[in-house]
């Protein structure tokens, strides 16, 4: 994540702002352009809102595309994710997908949507075990955005010593994200490694 009002020497992150421009253009593809969209945003930091920001700069050039609903959600408020996405779901009987900005908010929105007996789908950003089986097992979750946690790590601490070794470092580095769809974990068992360099490259993700 971005450190506000610090000086930083590096940060190792993924690019937030395409993370959430993908699950959009995803939706905006598997919609053919038309249909009903709801969102549910974190916007309590700069990385997450960036994500938002990504998402809404695909669904504006999609005229057909319509935001019916856009919540901004509290990680320290009263309401759950399950309960927004029941709200959005009792208050638009005509929608067609759902665009979250973390995979908590897909996962608790999938389990309101399967109880909601709809035809809607979700997707997430974020990555791991959780989300994979949900998305293996055929449910309403979609997609998620996968994070390179291990690599970020890595690459903060790798610097960390070049730095101290009196060599440069650069002040972002972007570490790689995966879109990971039911296609993606056919016949595979859930990878708990994906993350770490080369993993993904054997599963074929891209």
């Amino acid at each position: 994540s971005y450190v506000p009002n610090t000086t930083v020497t590096s940060t190792a992150m993924s690019n937030n702002f395409g993370l959430g421009s993908y699950g959009a253009q995803y939706i905006s593809d598997r919609l053919s352009g038309k249909g009903k969209v709801a969102m549910v945003c974190l916007p309590s930091n700069e990385s997450w809102d960036q994500r938002t920001l990504g998402a809404k700069s695909v669904f504006v050039r999609y005229p057909d595309i319509q935001v019916v609903s856009e919540i901004a959600f509290a990680l320290g408020g009263t309401t759950t994710p399950r309960q927004v996405v029941d709200n959005i779901l009792t208050a638009n009987p005509e929608l067609d997908a759902i665009w979250c900005a973390w995979d908590g908010a897909a996962s608790e929105g999938t389990l309101a949507i399967k109880a909601s007996g709809r035809d809607v789908f979700i997707t997430g950003i974020d990555g791991g075990a959780q989300s994979f089986e949900y998305i293996q097992a055929g449910s309403p979750f979609a997609l998620t955005m996968a994070q390179s946690f291990y690599e970020m790590a890595y690459m903060n601490a790798f610097f960390a010593h070049e730095v101290i070794a009196g060599r440069k470092a650069p002040r972002f580095v972007i570490t790689p994200s995966y879109a990971v769809t039911l296609e993606s974990l056919a016949d595979i068992d859930i990878p708990d490694t994906y993350d770490q360099p080369g993993e993904a490259a054997k599963l074929g993700w891209n």
